[in-house]
């Protein structure tokens, strides 16, 4: 069963039809990308899950981002 580790702000971005080039095999399905505070209490996974705006989001991709302050940015994709 999932519970909810935390909740925090974050700037969601939907990244579909960004890149939709199947030839190269780029074509990214529902992904997402999530921006959020680093919190030293809590260390982010691919195992978690983002749950925004009813849906369930799957997480791809972690990025500690420098050029923000603390911040994390997080590639997602919605669960089929």
């Amino acid at each position: 069963s999932m519970g909810v580790t935390y909740t925090c702000w974050a700037k969601v971005t939907n990244l579909t039809g960004a890149r939709q080039n199947s030839e190269d095999q780029m074509v990214i399905k529902n992904a997402w990308e999530i921006i959020i505070r680093d919190n030293p209490l809590v260390t982010i996974t691919k195992s978690m899950h983002i749950v925004f705006d009813g849906r369930t989001l799957i997480i791809d991709n972690i990025i500690d981002v420098q050029e923000y302050d603390r911040m994390i940015k997080l590639i997602a994709k919605e669960r089929d």
